[in-house]
């Protein structure tokens, strides 16, 4: 049996298995971290293993611990793949039951109006609620929802995101909008700006606040240790700018009927439009994973798309399984779709960027936006209010059998400071973030460098 490179080894952060996963990642673990003559067989996976037994853990993975061996916390594989430090570990499972990506609907609240945006910090799951103002939401451990508070301060609440300093919201004609969150959930209005057309989605990157604007088009903003927004600058080439998102290099904007387009901005937020493809139909949804875009685009479906070094996009897919494409998220797992009167769909995307259809779940109503974070998923679904969805995570039981010193080197997942905010973390975990090229360890509550 071939031993491949460490190169051909990936290791996720915040991550769940899939079969592809069992199929070919954790054979390439069992290729590359075992020689000898002891067989030791995987469902169909087969590999050698040799060395010193130096106890056998076992755990179920939907607990947050399973073991320590020599120091190393090997933590569950529901919160991140493998975690490898100073030791190679082999793990072996007898007949792995694998994720499905079947969703499963756990509950819902409706308190009124139109919910049109859906994202969380963390600790609360925050509602943009059309002329009903932001909403505040808490979320027990089995993904009940309950209502904590409702700020309305006029206009139509479109969008929603937030910075760990303060959550903005794009209220349509009126404007953007900064709010301070305290510990219990309370919402206090800090500053609007009102200059935007029409401020339909928002987003950062911690830097900058940068918002869609219909056809006010892309606009950046600064934001002060106060809150106070500061207008910089804006970019309309045609269309309605309906969404805006970035991936720590580069910011994207779906731009309804005139596709999808790219922007640079540089140290003191003035934009660029770097490129722009157009597959046809009316693209309302952007959202990246570290290696593809993907784009709702509303009647023609879901698309993906790779973006070179110098921000140039290429399509590679599309899926349209009907009904109407409005927002798309994911969890470095699958990909969810909100598909208006069609309800929730997943989806897994290959290596190459192409879409296999999963699993769909329509519980009525007309479902706008999708958001996760890590533990449930939680759709925007109109005058039917917010849900939680989970997906399936069943799995047998992982022993730890072998140890193996380590004979090269190990890459623990590049992640932006962005997509790092939207983990779920717990204490022990490390990344290296890509946005301050720096190693960080999530220690005490916090992320802290490592060096």
């Amino acid at each position: 049996m071939a031993i491949p490179s460490i190169n051909d080894l990936v290791l996720y952060v915040n991550s769940k298995l899939t079969s592809l996963d069992w199929n070919i990642n954790f054979n390439k673990i069992l290729d590359w971290l075992t020689d000898g003559t002891a067989d030791l067989t995987v469902g169909s996976i087969a590999g050698t293993v040799t060395g010193t037994v130096t106890g056998t853990v076992t755990g179920n993975l939907d607990g947050n611990l399973i073991g320590d061996i020599n120091g190393a916390s090997l933590n569950s594989l529901a919160d991140k793949k493998l975690f490898l430090s100073t030791k190679e570990y082999v793990y072996s499972q007898s007949n792995p039951k694998v994720l499905s990506g079947n969703l499963s609907f756990i509950d819902a609240d409706d308190q009124g109006s139109a919910y049109r945006k859906v994202w969380g910090d963390g600790k609360y799951i925050y509602a943009a609620c059309y002329d009903d103002g932001l909403r505040v939401y808490s979320v027990d451990t089995v993904g009940n929802l309950t209502n904590i508070v409702t700020a309305d301060h006029g206009g139509q609440h479109l969008g929603v995101w937030g910075d760990g300093r303060y959550i903005y919201v794009a209220c349509g004609g009126d404007g953007l909008r900064s709010y301070s969150v305290d510990n219990t959930g309370n919402l206090t209005l800090v500053d609007t700006d009102s200059q935007a057309a029409t401020c339909l989605s928002v987003w950062g990157d911690r830097k900058y606040v940068y918002t869609a604007s219909g056809t006010g088009g892309i606009r950046s903003y600064s934001v002060d240790s106060e809150g106070s927004l500061t207008f910089i600058d804006s970019d309309y080439q045609d269309s309605l700018y309906e969404e805006v998102w970035g991936d720590g290099k580069y910011i994207y904007a779906a731009c309804n009927a005139s596709g999808l387009r790219v922007y640079s901005v540089d140290n003191d937020g003035n934009l660029t439009l770097i490129d722009t493809d157009d597959q046809g139909g009316s693209y309302f949804g952007v959202w990246g994973d570290g290696k593809y875009i993907y784009a709702a685009c509303l009647t023609d479906g879901l698309r993906t798309y790779s973006v070179d070094n110098d921000g140039n996009l290429t399509h590679v897919d599309t899926d349209d399984q009907g009904g109407s494409y409005l927002g798309v998220w994911g969890d470095g797992k699958y990909i969810y779709a909100a598909c208006y009167e069609d309800g929730l769909r997943t989806y897994s995307v290959d290596d190459a960027g192409s879409l296999t259809f999963i699993d769909g779940d329509d519980q009525g109503g007309e479902y706008y936006s999708v958001w996760g974070d890590g533990r449930y998923t939680y759709t925007a679904c109109g005058t039917d209010g917010l849900r939680t969805y989970s997906i399936d995570n069943t799995y047998e039981y992982l022993q730890v059998e072998k140890r193996h010193n380590f004979s090269d080197l190990v890459n623990v997942g590049s992640l932006t400071t962005t997509e790092r905010n939207t983990l779920t973390p717990a204490n022990g975990d490390i990344i290296y973030n890509s946005t301050d090229n720096k190693f960080q360890g999530y220690e005490n509550g916090a992320w802290a460098n490592l060096i």
